[in-house]
């Protein structure tokens, strides 16, 4: 993949498989008929039936981690894997499957309140406990609702220093290690040497380490050879 998204779903792929064991289930079916459609998505339903039970059977626990559709025939999937999982959540302890749904879109809320069938998906995402990854705290209407508490929010690169300083002392990072993550596409817009810089000068009195998702060591010399 080529694309910045793609780029950084590779490199995110590459560092879990050296720590974890994956298995993935492609839904992707290149036709415009949908009539074609049908079977192969029966077919994704049959392996994720299949996989769900391996798992629950072998496994302590797993994580399942999807993109959520926002129309009818594509939230079937996602009505299926949830309903599995809620199933699976009744003979396992709660903690057993960690289910995340990463938002794309900002009509998931439109959608599930729109009929029977989308509130009846939407008790599933709840009753499973998802942890919905989403942009911004703004995005939680758009998604499960401001009073949904399971959300993953991807922080705006916008730092306020005075409001991190007081967040750094009330949870006492200042006597224990400070992770960080960067992530996003190698381009120079993204800022990476400003935002290494900025670490730097911020984090003198804190143990810090800045993980950087998306880029290689040949990227970053490439785009910053000439400063």
């Amino acid at each position: 993949y080529t694309h910045g998204q793609g780029i950084v779903s590779n490199h995110v792929f590459e560092i879990l498989k050296n720590n974890s064991k994956i298995h993935i289930i492609s839904t992707h079916f290149d036709s415009s008929s949908r009539i074609k459609k049908i079977p192969y998505g029966i077919l994704i339903l049959i392996k994720l039936l299949q996989k769900l039970i391996s798992l629950s059977l072998t496994q302590k626990s797993f994580t399942v981690y999807f993109t959520p559709s926002r129309n009818f025939f594509g939230s079937n999937r996602d009505f299926f894997l949830l309903f599995v999982i809620r199933i699976i959540l009744i003979f396992k302890r709660k903690s057993s499957v960690n289910t995340i749904a990463h938002l794309h879109g900002s009509e998931l809320s439109d959608f599930l309140d729109y009929s029977l069938y989308g509130k009846i998906l939407k008790k599933l995402y709840i009753q499973c406990k998802t942890k919905m990854i989403i942009l911004s705290s703004k995005h939680k209407k758009l998604c499960l609702g401001k009073n949904y508490n399971n959300y993953i929010i991807i922080r705006n690169p916008i730092v306020e220093t005075d409001k991190l300083r007081s967040q750094l002392r009330k949870k006492n990072y200042y006597n224990k290690k400070l992770n960080i993550c960067f992530i996003s596409n190698p381009i120079k817009d993204k800022g990476l040497k400003e935002s290494i810089d900025w670490c730097n000068a911020f984090f003198k009195k804190i143990d810090w380490k800045l993980n950087i998702i998306g880029w290689t060591k040949k990227d970053f010399k490439e785009i910053y050879k000439y400063e």
